[in-house]
Parts: C-alpha cells; sequence; structure tokens
C-alpha cells in the first residue's frame, strides 16, 4: 500500500541559527514556536562546528570542525503522535580537507560555527490518498 499526500506550500520562514545551537534543534524550535502541522526543509547555507551523521545501518560518522561547510540540505518536519516535532533532514557537507560527506543530520550533534541561514516552508495536506 502507498499513501501519497495532495497539498500545497504556505507560509515560508527563514531562520538564522547562532553559534553553538544545534542545526536539526533549532529547525524543531521554529516549527513549534510558528504553530506548524507539517514544513519542508527547502535549503540552507553556513558552516558547522562539529558534524555528526547517521548513516543507515553503517552508523554515525563525525566530522570535526572547526567549520564544515553545509552544501546543501534539505528534509521534512512533523508532528510526531504525541505532538512532538520530529524533523528528518539530510544534507551534503564538505570537511576541513575538502572531501564531501552526505547523510542525515543527528539531533543534538550540529552546532552551528559561525551561523547557518535556512528556509523551511509549511505544507498544508489538502487530501491523503491510499493507492493499492
Amino acid at each position: 500500500m502507498t499513501i501519497m499526500e495532495q497539498g500545497h506550500t504556505g507560509r515560508i520562514f527563514y531562520i538564522r541559527i547562532h553559534p553553538n545551537e544545534d542545526l536539526v534543534q533549532s529547525l524543531e524550535k521554529t516549527f513549534i514556536e510558528s504553530k506548524l502541522n507539517r514544513a519542508i526543509v527547502r535549503s540552507s547555507v553556513g558552516s558547522l562546528a562539529h558534524c555528526s551523521f547517521q548513516r543507515g545501518s553503517h552508523g554515525t560518522l563525525e566530522l570535526d570542525g572547526p567549520a564544515i561547510e553545509i552544501l546543501n540540505m534539505n528534509g521534512e518536519i512533523r508532528c510526531t503522535e504525541s505532538g512532538a516535532p520530529s524533523a528528518h533532514v539530510t544534507g551534503t557537507v564538505m570537511d576541513m580537507n575538502g572531501q564531501f560527506h552526505a547523510g542525515a543530520f543527528v539531533s543534538g550533534r550540529n552546532p552551528a560555527c559561525m551561523t547557518v541561514e535556512a528556509v523551511i516552508e509549511e505544507w498544508i495536506v489538502d487530501q491523503t490518498l491510499t493507492l493499492d
């Protein structure tokens, strides 16, 4: 069974994440403060003091800074059944040696270096379809 949503975008939020604030937690904080139910993470630019990626069954990849550059980022934020925000955000970064890495950002382990700017966009579900 496949579930597909039809909907449209609503408000757009530009977020500035300050030094040592966590990337994922800051997105979730804006989500809560803006009273969103669903959001799309559209883009980001900035640097991280440390980067931690979840890489599926391969475990976690830890990259030490002080300046891990974010090259791209996207994902979604939604409420869990208990009402808590849950962000799933993936991206590509470049480490201090010019190597590229990608994965899902681990919540609580990706502090901003100088600043990170991100854009999230409200997603409004009009209809949910179940396809067999």
